[in-house]
């Protein structure tokens, strides 16, 4: 549990980071889109490198080379990539289309359908209070989601781009959970395998967009990228243990927690940026962090 916990402190970190750069920076593209989309490709490769080298200083190596080789890490890279370049992607085009708050009201039904896809393939049993509380926490983050609404534009597409991101969020939760059941497979090389399958995806798109369709882009690489690199530093962190908690407590123990983001983005963005909480946002963030607690405490374990 306190893994999955910290996954969600450490990622509420990284969004701050991530949200105040993309407000108060700017990276010029001709189509507008591929700025988050550049940035994120960034985030996930200063991510990779940084995993990549704590593989490489512990001498886990040939470990991870061996569980990458092995037949059941087809389910972590199916996983991977459908939670990363596929989810991540569709969240950002349902943010252009929906704006970011509809959008993470839809994306946070994502613990919903991992819990469902858990219940299906990996036959976990949830006891009615921690169902309860699970849904009890997704309804917080959209009440949060609409106390913090500026942006109200409505767009079937939008809307199905959102849908597509739960759905890939989730069902990398349970198909990295059962990839790494039993410890056949450790978290530190299911996350290898899910960052740089991330950093080399979006890396080929914006090779054959640099090589085929540059423009005249205006891309400064300054004192500014500190927060993309701060960001992915908690990042990384955020993804260990958020793999960690799938492997030891399941997927719906794991998402019930890591959805805590969402309070804890606003709590680093108030002391990182002196953004102002409101008695709303602070009420709804303690609900939700709360209701992911209870969601995943077993009390008979």
């Amino acid at each position: 549990m306190v893994n999955a916990l910290l996954s969600g402190i450490f990622w509420g970190a990284d969004t701050s980071l991530l949200g105040y750069y993309l407000s108060n920076y700017t990276i010029y593209f001709i189509i507008p889109l591929l700025v988050p989309l550049f940035i994120t490709c960034i985030h996930d490769t200063v991510s990779a490198f940084l995993i990549n080298m704590s593989i490489v200083t512990t001498g886990k190596v040939r470990p991870v080379i061996k569980d990458i080789k092995k037949a059941k890490s087809k389910y972590i890279w199916f996983g991977s990539f459908l939670g990363g370049p596929i989810g991540m992607c569709s969240y950002i085009m349902a943010v252009q289309y929906l704006g970011p708050s509809l959008t993470a009201i839809i994306s946070s039904i994502y613990p919903a359908v991992g819990l469902f896809f858990a219940y299906i393939f990996l036959k976990e049993r949830r006891r009615p209070y921690q169902v309860i509380a699970l849904f009890v926490a997704i309804a917080f983050i959209i009440a949060l989601g609409f106390v913090d609404e500026g942006q109200t534009t409505n767009s079937i597409v939008g809307i199905i781009f959102a849908l597509v991101c739960a759905c890939a969020w989730g069902s990398e939760a349970v198909l990295c959970s059962y990839g790494m059941k039993s410890g056949e497979i450790s978290n530190l090389s299911a996350i290898c395998i899910r960052q740089n399958l991330s950093m080399i995806t979006y890396g080929m798109l914006f090779v054959l967009y640099f090589m085929f369709m540059n423009t005249g882009e205006s891309i400064a690489f300054d004192s500014s990228f500190t927060y993309v690199g701060l960001a992915a530093i908690f990042g990384s962190v955020s993804y260990y243990c958020y793999y960690r908690a799938l492997a030891t407590i399941g997927p719906s123990r794991a998402m019930a927690l890591n959805i805590s983001y969402t309070a804890f983005s606003a709590l680093f963005s108030y002391f990182f940026f002196d953004i102002t909480l409101t008695l709303h946002q602070i009420i709804l963030g303690v609900g939700i962090v709360m209701s992911g607690l209870i969601s995943a405490y077993d009390i008979e374990k």
